[in-house]
């Protein structure tokens, strides 16, 4: 019997690169476009970081699909929260597969539906959708396509860096992502020059992810680790 394969997708280097660090023994660098391929119980996974959601990066993901030809797919990150009573650091999934929807209940992780946005959700568009959904990303629709084109089983696990009421210095972020996918520093700072208050919203979003992020990456690599097919 062929070793079956999971493949591990992560929108951006920052939410993908403890995986990149634990799975190679600190050796790995994670970048857009970068993959990290490892055996874990019995499976032969493959990390790949895509790049922020535009079309440049989920073709790049429909690449490493192609390539890989996964029997399974997980797509990792952050999001936003819509509903006002969803905390920082709450797990959300969604997905196509009861077996993979297990692992992600053992790390206490709680059904959601996920609303799409092409750029960085405000809390305006987050009430907007409130109603009908409960985080929002930028990949989780398009990547599910992906995957139901191919005909292979998808979970999504969200972890939430902004409540629905944060002040999110939106104007940043969407200068900050390029339409590769990749990070547009020159852009982001051109936004900065023009919107200098946005450097304090910045501070204070950072300073509220950092425990967040301390939680998503151990959550992350728990629930990496116990998947089996």
């Amino acid at each position: 019997m062929s070793q079956k394969k999971l493949l591990i997708v992560f929108p951006t280097p920052f939410e993908a690169q403890n995986c990149f660090s634990y799975f190679s023994n600190n050796k790995a660098t994670a970048q857009v476009g970068d993959s990290l391929d490892f055996e874990n119980n019995n499976l032969k996974c493959r990390a790949f970081v895509m790049g922020y959601g535009c079309e440049c990066s989920f073709n790049r993901a429909e690449k490493a699909v192609e390539e890989f030809a996964p029997d399974a797919m997980l797509l990792i990150g952050f999001c936003g929260a819509c509903k006002e009573n969803i905390n920082l650091g709450d797990l959300f999934y969604q997905g196509t597969c009861e077996h993979l929807e297990s692992f992600a209940k053992a790390i206490n992780a709680k059904p959601a539906k996920i609303y799409q946005s092409e750029r960085i959700a405000g809390k305006k568009l987050k009430k907007q959708v409130s109603k009908d959904y409960d985080i929002v990303d930028m990949e989780y629709r398009s990547v599910s396509e992906i995957c139901t084109k191919k005909s292979i089983p998808l979970l999504c696990l969200r972890c939430t860096s902004d409540h629905a009421n944060h002040r999110v210095p939106e104007a940043f972020f969407n200068a900050l992502m390029g339409l590769d996918g990749k990070d547009n520093f020159k852009a982001a700072k051109r936004t900065l020059w023009r919107r200098p208050l946005s450097i304090l919203l910045i501070l204070k979003l950072y300073k509220d992810i950092k425990p967040v992020k301390a939680k998503y990456d151990d959550k992350v690599l728990e629930f990496v680790k116990s998947i089996t097919l």
